[in-house]
């Protein structure tokens, strides 16, 4: 198979049908594979990529755009689950903070009650004690 980086004058035209094979050059002006890139970057050197060449020569450069893309969107997403995971422990533990807030104040509040339950109750039979029923102020 012919090297697709070789530069594209003196690449063999993959869809030739001759033998042997035309050049990408000779077949420009009637191939419609032959297209311009004019967008990306060369991930080696990192120049911009704005020339004409066979698609059978971008396929391998974008196929690598294209990785490297996803690559970065995969780490985009791993980073916005860690941040979201994070968040979560985070309001599951003022939740549980709150949950234990709520148990003692429900504790002092039933304390309360029944210290309220058992004053009232002393002062309701220190009434019925007293002579006449109510206690004389």
């Amino acid at each position: 198979m012919e090297d697709m980086f070789c530069p594209p004058d003196e690449a063999e035209c993959p869809d030739s049908n001759t033998s042997p094979r035309e050049l990408c050059v000779d077949r420009r002006a009637k191939c419609p594979k032959w297209v311009k890139l004019i967008a990306g970057k060369n991930s080696i050197t990192g120049e911009p990529i704005s020339e004409w060449a066979c698609t059978h020569s971008w396929g391998p450069i974008l196929s690598i755009e294209i990785n490297g893309a996803i690559e970065a969107l995969d780490a985009t997403v791993g980073a916005m689950r860690s941040e979201i995971n994070s968040r979560d422990e985070k309001l599951e533990q003022i939740a549980q903070e709150q949950l234990k807030a709520l148990h003692v104040m429900g504790a002092v509040l039933t304390r309360m009650y029944e210290e309220m339950t058992r004053h009232n109750d002393g002062l309701l039979r220190l009434g019925q004690e007293w002579p006449g029923g109510k206690p004389h102020g």
